[in-house]
């Protein structure tokens, strides 16, 4: 060993290579093992990232219930959307209608009469009416006692007995039409001439408790309110006619009524709903019902653009090249899922009939291994979509359809106990376990560093003194302190 290693800077120069060529012999395999599976685990988490998106994509393109894309979707469109809306379901038939809406369906409604809040109660006692509303009749009973003590507060009770015994079929509100007044209302809950509101007698208090509100009974079996619509000068009665309360619309020059301003009866697959009444001057409207699979086209674009992100993200991180490896290059469990997409992609569909397309070149879809799929004719792809849609689902989801094979290959694949969830799990323990033994590894690497330097100052110790002893028999002297 040359004198000058031992000087101060000498030894720190043997301490750095000692240390350095130690953790390049112990530490540097443990770090590149950590960094490979820290990079697999990322790799791990993205892929599962992009298969959670193909699988749902895939979960619309497999379904076969009713839910199924390629059962065909039929969409109604409006003229003019100022009157009404329009919707189709998969009963509809394409096919063109004019329609015209002459009034809307209202909620029936009839008012007591108007008098002083302050005017005379309603006598103590307890009386009995019913308010029958479609085919619902109900009892309604009313106690007046000394809490009450006013026509304002005669109505406030005859009003939360309603509300609390016939709350299924009508609803009532006491008012003040000014500051001095009151009135009760009563509102039908359902719409239509068939929900219109009827007050009837129950027993002998009735006439008494509606003749107070301002109605009076006719004769019948029981005897029933008058229907009056003079309601404007504060007399009881009703606001509207039994002729305005159902919906009336002209469709395809026939008139219709019905007691909902929602229709789906009119013809088998539609349902308007009105919103507005229309003038003479205004125009029919035109209802327009024709096929959409706009949806099956934008689902397999896609399915399309998912399943090559994945491809490509699968094979980039699989290649090898001479300056570089793919963190998933001889990775089983990966390569075995790119090469089922690569089946899935150009090979024939099992199962379906001989002479129906079985596969997705028949759809005007490609694939190549380095390109992927690509919707190479697109003409031919929506012809197929407007002539053959259930060829076209078959392909996605029959029983051993592209969507229903990879779906169940990539389920295996995702969620928590999926095979990337249970590879990292692995994985993650690994780089703990490597991050531990770098850990030891340099504490070794450092006690024995310690342990050299002592030794290298130790001699460096018994040469100055050497040096020094040299001097005094030559009679030189040696500045002994520039080894320290």
């Amino acid at each position: 060993m040359a004198i000058d290693a031992l000087t101060s800077s000498g030894i720190d120069s043997l301490i750095s290579s000692y240390t350095a060529s130690e953790q390049s012999r112990m530490i540097s395999p443990l770090t590149t093992r950590k960094t490979s599976y820290e990079n697999k685990i990322s790799t791990y988490t993205t892929l599962s990232s992009k298969l959670d998106s193909l699988k749902s994509q895939l979960s619309d393109l497999k379904a076969t219930d009713s839910s199924s894309l390629f059962v065909p979707t039929m969409t109604a469109t409006l003229s003019s959307s100022s009157f009404m809306s329009a919707s189709a379901s998969s009963k509809a038939v394409p096919g063109s209608y004019t329609m015209r809406v002459q009034q809307l369906a209202k909620n029936d409604i009839t008012v007591s009469r108007q008098d002083l809040s302050s005017a005379a109660k309603l006598a103590n006692g307890t009386y009995n009416f019913q308010i029958v509303s479609g085919t619902t009749t109900k009892d309604i009973s009313v106690t007046i006692d000394d809490t009450v003590t006013d026509f304002k507060s005669s109505l406030q009770k005859i009003k939360d007995a309603i509300n609390s015994q016939a709350p299924e079929i009508v609803s009532a509100a006491a008012f003040s039409p000014d500051s001095t007044t009151s009135r009760l209302s009563i509102t039908s809950k359902n719409m239509g001439l068939d929900n219109k509101i009827v007050l009837q007698e129950k027993d002998a208090t009735s006439s008494a408790i509606l003749g107070y509100m301002g109605y009076a009974l006719n004769a019948g079996t029981p005897p029933t309110v008058d229907r009056d619509t003079t309601v404007s000068d504060g007399t009881s009665g009703y606001i509207y006619d039994s002729s305005l309360l159902n919906a009336k619309f002209n469709f395809n020059g026939l008139d219709f009524q019905r007691s909902s301003n929602t229709v789906n009866d009119a013809v088998d697959g539609l349902t308007f709903t009105l919103t507005a009444e229309m003038k003479d001057t205004d125009p029919n409207i035109n209802i327009s019902v024709s096929t959409s699979t706009s949806s099956v086209r934008t689902k397999i674009e896609n399915f399309v653009t998912k399943f090559n992100e994945i491809y490509y993200y699968l094979k980039t991180n699989s290649s090898t090249t001479t300056t570089s490896r793919g963190a998933l290059a001889g990775d089983a469990t990966t390569m075995s899922l790119l090469q089922s997409m690569a089946n899935a992609a150009y090979t024939r569909v099992d199962g379906l009939s001989s002479g129906v397309p079985n596969r997705l070149g028949d759809l005007g879809i490609s694939f190549t291994s380095t390109g992927g799929l690509t919707i190479s004719d697109s003409s031919k792809l929506d012809k197929m979509i407007s002539n053959n849609l259930s060829d076209v689902g078959a392909i996605f989801n029959s029983t051993n359809g592209i969507a229903t094979t990879l779906y169940s290959q990539v389920n295996r694949y995702v969620g928590t106990e999926g095979y990337l969830a249970k590879a990292n799990a692995s994985y993650n323990n690994t780089v703990t376990d490597l991050a531990s033994k770098i850990t030891a590894k340099q504490t070794s690497i450092d006690k024995s560093a310690e342990v050299l330097r002592s030794k290298y100052e130790a001699l460096q110790t018994q040469l100055a003194t050497l040096l020094t002893a040299s001097s005094m028999f030559t009679g030189t002297t040696t500045d002994s302190s520039s080894y320290f």
